[in-house]
């Protein structure tokens, strides 16, 4: 299994944010984004599979993956928060389920 790194540069709707994860338990993570945000979020295990690109084959293995900011509200996977003292109790609650 391919881990989420630990650092990592945004793309999409938060390219130019950077991350740095602050802790994690299991598939939950507490990040702190360059700008001043925090994000709890549930990563997604993602099976090996085979795609297709314009005729092109690409093998993908089997990883973990930052839930995109649509799955948040529609899966509860994530949260941004500007306190950090929110955010660990946020993660905690979703740790402890």
């Amino acid at each position: 299994m391919i881990k989420v790194e630990k650092e990592f540069k945004g793309k999409g709707e938060v390219s130019g944010i950077n991350f740095s994860q602050v802790k994690r338990e299991g598939l939950w993570c507490l990040y702190k984004r360059s700008d001043g945000y925090y994000e709890v979020v549930k990563l997604q295990e993602r099976q090996a599979g085979i795609a297709y690109f314009s005729g092109v084959k690409v093998e993908f293995k089997e990883r973990e993956s930052y839930p995109t900011g649509e799955s948040w509200s529609l899966n509860g996977h994530g949260a941004c928060i500007r306190s950090l003292e929110k955010a660990n109790a946020i993660f905690k609650q979703r740790v402890n389920g």
